[in-house]
């Protein structure tokens, strides 16, 4: 999906601040959790009690999931050359 500029900025924020893990607080509820953060409660996910990784999969493909969706991509790429100029790509231009 798409998100705006505040939408990335809550969740830059989100994942600065999510520095905690527990068996019932893992993997899962961090994926879930930060997805969450920037659907504004719309198509809103879960990753079950306990957050497994197959409770979170469940809940997408129970809600808006698609496959093969098109990725735009409109912009030209660039790669770090250490610690040098950025090498324009030949491929991805």
């Amino acid at each position: 999906m798409t998100i705006t500029q505040a939408q990335l900025n809550t969740l830059n924020s989100f994942i600065k601040n999510y520095d905690k893990w527990s068996a019932l607080n893992n993997c899962s509820s961090f994926a879930v959790s930060s997805w969450n953060t920037v659907l504004n409660g719309s198509n809103v996910y879960t990753a079950g009690t306990p957050n497994t990784p197959r409770n979170l999969a469940n809940s997408i493909k129970d809600g808006s999931y698609t496959t093969n969706a098109s990725v735009p991509f409109d912009y030209v790429v660039y790669y770090a050359n250490g610690t040098g100029a950025p090498i324009k790509s030949s491929d991805w231009n």
